[in-house]
């Protein structure tokens, strides 16, 4: 996994993707067998995490997808520990810059990754809150400059509450500094919602007029 960790640690995409194909080989079943420790493997896998985000932060569409597949992948595996991820996907709200003023496509990898988490392996209450994602990432990125980082957090916003209910609504009224009208718009979008009962919609599907409310925020901050 060294060499592995090398090549993804490399600026070349080609080299990038020799280390993904290493890393993939590495973790096979073949190779990676029940003998392997489980601290060993999530150490080593703790050091992937960091550069596939940073990966997934970037303008190269094709780096950018493979990184996405390769980092969920990597949590499929049984002894590899989930909190690793969240861990890294909040480590942003260290408190040193704000949410809302870093790079947006920092923020908005670490939603899209949140929302693919979610979809993936569900909330996985016993290693972490998403009271505090919310807190710490999600809410915060309400307030960010660009409108794909709201649009993301939006509908990161509804995935959980498609899944909690009324809970996600409640924190999200007690957060300070979100604009009345972006917060009125996803109010609305949870009214249309069947939380209790009926039929659910499609997890992790966009608001309906998503890009009409954040053109009317838009506005307002003009």
């Amino acid at each position: 996994m060294e060499i592995a960790y090398e090549c993804c640690n490399d600026k070349l995409p080609q080299i990038y993707f020799v280390g993904l194909n290493i890393l993939s080989t590495s973790l096979s079943k073949t190779v990676c067998s029940d003998d392997v420790p489980e601290s060993l493997l999530n150490e080593y896998i703790k050091k992937f995490v960091p550069l596939f985000i940073i990966k997934i932060s970037e303008l190269n569409l094709r780096t950018r997808d493979i990184s996405m597949d390769k980092l969920i992948s990597l949590f499929e595996h049984p002894s590899v520990d989930l909190k690793i991820l969240i861990d890294n996907v909040v480590d942003i709200a260290d408190g040193k810059v704000p949410i809302e003023k870093q790079q947006w496509r920092i923020v908005l990898a670490r939603l899209e990754i949140m929302i693919l988490v979610i979809g993936k392996f569900g909330l996985k209450e016993d290693i972490w809150s998403w009271r505090t994602l919310c807190k710490l990432l999600v809410f915060p990125s309400l307030n960010h400059q660009n409108p794909e980082v709201r649009g993301m957090c939006i509908e990161l916003i509804m995935t959980l509450y498609k899944l909690i209910g009324e809970d996600v609504k409640n924190e999200l009224i007690k957060t300070k500094n979100v604009k009345q009208s972006l917060l009125q718009a996803i109010l609305d979008k949870m009214k249309e919602l069947k939380v209790d009962g009926g039929e659910m919609p499609v997890q992790g599907a966009a608001p309906t007029n998503l890009k009409e409310d954040l053109t009317i925020v838009e506005e307002e901050r003009d």
